[in-house]
């Protein structure tokens, strides 16, 4: 009975299935601290901000949004349901910035759980990072020939509060395991009109997941929109290859046809229109619409490397510049596709 052993030490009240306290491992003024007796658990939970982004079933979600119909990553990138959620207040908020990823800082609670490493544990165990009098050096040639599998578990992680990381520490970041990596359809239900289409009778009831479709679909976020009934991807008059490419992957794989058109009072500019409206909705449900709204599905986490390189080469080719570095005005595309990378 976790109710009788905990509360001599720490006073719970009940709320609704759970009973609620301050924790009793850290010191807190607002009860974070949940026990649920029926499934025989407990969890202290540190906050969030809640505009801060969190990985979805559905997608990225400020978590303040998210509601017990939606499922999250757990830490071996299983989806879970939730079980519980708290809103409260934080007198105080740390901000924690990341070199090369978010410009903006990730706002937690003090008393936040996280998993980071240690910056003289990494330097221990890691053969590529070398510790200089100025500063932590990264060696990527050393990393790439010493790639092998005794450094793949030697980090040692460190479960603390965020008051406890350091500037120099690391913030895990999770990667799906390779066994649950499946290149599955993008499929969901209410996304296309269910009435008979009259002109013929194909529809795209899903979105098939494969090299080329990936990088159709990434090729898409970069130069893709919609209008009523067609999907339009617009290149520059010198990236006519990647226009063909569009053509022959839309026709080998969605039997579709697609005409490019050369504009004349726009001679840097070529576009690759394709009629379908079946096409159109699936795109915007699982990419999003406008440069502001695009994002990734959290499905392409699992997706196998070699299809998630493709997907990426794709946005990269289609929105990079000359030195191969990409730029969105939407937040939650940038996070997406930095989690993916990262996979």
């Amino acid at each position: 009975d976790l109710i009788r052993i905990i509360e001599p030490y720490d006073p719970l009240k009940k709320k609704g299935a759970n009973w609620m306290g301050c924790c009793p491992f850290h010191q807190e003024k607002t009860p974070s601290f949940s026990v649920n007796p029926s499934k025989g658990f407990y969890k202290c939970f540190g906050c969030l901000e809640e505009n801060e982004l969190i990985w979805t079933d559905k997608g990225l979600k400020p978590i303040g949004k998210v509601c017990f119909c939606d499922k999250v990553l757990d830490l071996k990138g299983d989806l879970k349901a939730i079980t519980n959620i708290i809103h409260k207040t934080a007198d105080v908020l740390l901000g924690i910035s990341t070199a090369l990823f978010r410009y903006d800082p990730l706002w937690l609670t003090p008393d936040h759980i996280c998993l980071f490493v240690r910056q003289e544990d990494a330097v221990a165990g890691l053969p590529y990072l070398i510790n200089t009098a100025e500063r932590l050096k990264f060696r990527s040639d050393s990393k790439r020939a010493r790639r092998i599998k005794k450094y793949q578990n030697i980090l040692k992680l460190t479960e603390g509060n965020a008051d406890e990381m350091k500037i120099g520490d690391y913030l895990a970041f999770p990667v799906i395991s390779k066994s649950l990596r499946k290149n599955v359809s993008l499929k969901a239900d209410g996304i296309i009109n269910p009435k008979k289409n009259l002109i013929n009778d194909y529809r795209i009831e899903e979105l098939p997941v494969n090299e080329k479709t990936a990088r159709l679909y990434g090729l898409w976020l970069a130069e893709g929109s919609v209008g009523r009934g067609f999907v339009r991807w617009t290149f520059a008059s010198c990236e006519s290859d990647y226009a063909e490419e569009v053509v022959s992957i839309l026709k080998n794989e969605f039997n579709l046809e697609a005409s490019i058109y050369n504009h004349g009072a726009h001679k840097n500019i070529c576009e690759v229109n394709c009629s379908k409206t079946d096409l159109a909705k699936q795109l915007v449900y699982w990419f999003g619409k406008g440069a502001a709204n695009k994002k990734i599905p959290a499905e392409s986490l699992y997706w196998t490397t070699d299809v998630q390189k493709s997907f990426l080469k794709g946005y990269r080719d289609g929105d990079a510049n000359k030195v191969g570095l990409t730029h969105s005005v939407s937040r939650e595309l940038s996070y997406g596709l930095f989690a993916l990378a990262i996979q």
